[in-house]
């Protein structure tokens, strides 16, 4: 590994499905009515922001990692996924995040569960979507603004819709850039559990693992890793071999685990080499397949996005 000095590439696997049908089939739309209803969402940067090289033969100071928590900021973050996205977006090292909001189709964004406005969007007639998330602390009652972070941290993202309105993606505008921010509908408002996933997925992956210490002054490394491979659903929260597995010279593309889906469709999951000598530790949410109102196409089963929960590690992918 070397020492770090430029980024990695960044790959983004999430899309976002929106609630409105004409919106799916329009060329343009009509405004915020257009982006409405719950959301998952993942979020990820794998990068840091560059530094200038040491020419051959120099000495030259290493790589200085910048605070996540930016000077004067007094760290005062609910513990929510937007709370740690509004954090994380606000500075430079990688990170990956996943969780659900609500849009309301009139421009607010709130936080689910907790139903606490977190930020504000507009859609314009191009479908081209400008989305703000800020950080609020959770000891407001429902439905109303919390205390912000101080000062006021905020990570503010533009996007369009893609896939005949099925599909957004938006790119951090502001302060920390190199941020990507995906959302898919979820598979269901509630009501999921182990039991929604079963049968044979896919998995596909690609992440940056970082090395070192943050404290100013430190050499920092990073390096990028893939996770492709295959896992068998149980029903029942396990991730289990089954007799294709067994059948494949491919053994190192076999996992087993563990999973636990809760009512909203969110959870964990822990996938093993078939060694077992590497865990991975992901946080999943159960979305909806891109545009399942194709003719000849039905949604059976959702799609597996996830992000890895591993330190020093930051990547999202999804399991199909």
């Amino acid at each position: 590994m070397k020492r770090l000095f430029w980024t990695a590439p960044v790959l983004t696997l999430f899309t976002i499905a929106l609630i409105s049908p004409s919106a799916a089939r329009a060329q343009t739309c009509s405004g915020t009515q257009d982006f409405a209803g719950a959301f998952a969402f993942i979020a990820t940067r794998l990068l840091w922001e560059p530094v200038s090289a040491t020419s051959p033969g120099t000495t030259g100071a290493p790589f200085t990692p910048v605070a996540v928590t930016p000077p004067g900021t007094t760290d005062q973050f609910s513990l929510s996924a937007v709370a740690q996205l509004a954090k994380a977006a606000a500075g430079s090292s990688p990170f990956s995040v996943v969780g659900r909001v609500l849009a309301d189709g009139g421009g607010n964004l709130f936080l689910l569960p907790g139903f606490l406005k977190v930020g504000s969007y507009t859609v314009n007639s191009d479908c081209t979507v400008a989305l703000t998330i800020r950080d609020f602390s959770l000891d407001a009652a429902p439905g109303t603004p919390g205390t912000q972070a101080s000062p006021p941290l905020r990570a503010d993202f533009e996007g369009v819709l893609q896939e005949r309105g099925e599909a957004v993606r938006f790119v951090q505008v502001n302060q920390g850039v190199g941020a990507h921010l995906e959302m898919m509908r979820p598979f269901m408002n509630s009501g999921c559990s182990n039991a929604t996933i079963s049968g044979a997925y896919g998995l596909g992956a690609f992440g940056v693992q970082f090395t070192g210490s943050a404290s100013a002054g430190s050499d920092r490394a990073v390096m990028p890793f893939s996770l492709v491979g295959r896992v068998v659903a149980d029903g029942a929260g396990n991730f289990v071999l089954d007799s294709g597995a067994s059948n494949s010279p491919l053994t190192s593309r076999q996992f087993t685990g563990k999973y636990s889906v809760k009512d909203d469709c969110t959870g964990t999951a822990s996938v093993v080499s078939s060694d077992g000598k590497t865990t991975r530790l992901l946080s999943i949410a159960l979305v909806t397949p891109a545009d399942p109102s194709r003719p000849g196409v039905s949604v059976v089963r959702p799609v597996i996005g996830f992000i890895f929960e591993d330190d020093n590690l930051a990547g999202a992918g999804s399991g199909r």
